[in-house]
């Protein structure tokens, strides 16, 4: 699976650490970057450094909301053709399914799921974090980019619904921070904690409303966007991680349900994913774990509550899961510094 991702997502970083009188060299070594990718945006970086770089920025600047303010200033555009492509579509709606269908090309370590509900629609982002070999200055928490990312996607909303405009509400996985002020006066009044899923919630009315910048190329860009298909053009593995953390917050994940939603055969699943020397239940194990980890470290949730969300029976079975692939408990990954 591709692991890294263009320089140019860092673009504006070194300026913005040094606000706070802090070496961004020093903090991009400090987490094995050069410090050239911080001043260049043609560098290919490993994808799993960005979000080193934010939790470690944050911890060096003090700011628990460093990802925050730092999408405060910074340029949407970084996104390159992605972003170009959803300036050409006719309404938010239809951006945010650009958006979705072609995140993965830009970075692989972010999904973006589009969720219909009872008044409007749920834009979903997912992050991955990835085990590597080295683990010595691997964060764990993706905190930073989390609110990074879904902060720029309500600032790239606010260009086309007005500067004033809030969603109808947020949610984010980990727990309320205290102070929490600067995330409700950027995002609004209606924000919730502890939940399943990162997201920002359109109403019906947002979702169908005209953008107030369109293409001249309108129509070339339109055909354009609308031709891809997303499934034909991502790994097979990334395929499946995809549906696995879509399905993980409805009803549940069956290699059957993973290969209807991929338009082919269990069979035939299972064959492509054994070429590149794993299966479906290994992606969904590590799914499961990454998950696993992130809620221990970032919400306030019982095993209990985490092993539901999970799809393990009874909490018995997500603890033995979990020691067998960390070697500790849950308990002790919550209470630790592993």
């Amino acid at each position: 699976m591709k692991n890294k991702v263009s320089s140019q997502v860092l673009e504006g970083a070194a300026e913005f650490i040094k606000c706070y009188g802090q070496d961004p060299d020093d903090i991009a070594r400090c987490v094995d970057l050069t410090p050239e990718s911080l001043r260049v945006t043609n560098v290919m970086i490993p994808e799993i450094k960005v979000n080193e770089l934010f939790e470690e920025a944050s911890i060096r600047c003090n700011d628990r909301f460093f990802g925050l303010r730092f999408a405060k200033v910074k340029k949407v555009s970084t996104m390159g053709m992605i972003w170009s492509m959803m300036r050409g579509a006719k309404t938010i709606g239809k951006s945010m399914e650009i958006l979705s269908a072609n995140i993965e090309k830009h970075s692989q370590a972010l999904s973006v799921y589009l969720s219909p509900e009872k008044n409007g629609f749920s834009i979903n982002i997912e992050v991955r974090n990835p085990e590597t070999e080295n683990r010595k200055n691997i964060h764990k928490s993706t905190i930073q980019v989390v609110e990074h990312s879904l902060a720029l996607l309500c600032k790239d909303l606010r260009e086309e619904a007005g500067s004033k405009w809030n969603p109808s509400y947020i949610q984010f996985r980990h727990k309320k921070p205290n102070p929490c002020s600067p995330l409700f006066d950027f995002f609004g009044d209606n924000i919730f904690f502890d939940q399943d899923v990162n997201s920002i919630h359109l109403s019906k009315e947002d979702w169908i409303k005209l953008q107030g910048t369109i293409s001249q190329n309108e129509n070339n860009q339109e055909s354009y966007s609308s031709d891809i298909d997303v499934e034909s053009e991502l790994p097979i593995i990334l395929r499946v991680d995809r549906v696995i953390r879509d399905l993980m917050n409805k009803d549940g994940v069956t290699a059957a349900l993973i290969a209807h939603e991929l338009n082919v055969t269990v069979r035939t699943m299972q064959h492509r994913l054994t070429q590149h020397k794993t299966s479906y239940q290994q992606i969904y194990d590590r799914v499961r774990l990454d998950l696993a980890k992130q809620y221990l470290k970032n919400s306030r949730l019982s095993l209990t509550e985490i092993s539901e969300r999970l799809h393990f029976k009874i909490p018995a079975h997500f603890s033995r899961f979990f020691s067998q692939n960390t070697g500790h408990s849950p308990r002790d990954h919550r209470g630790g510094n592993h």
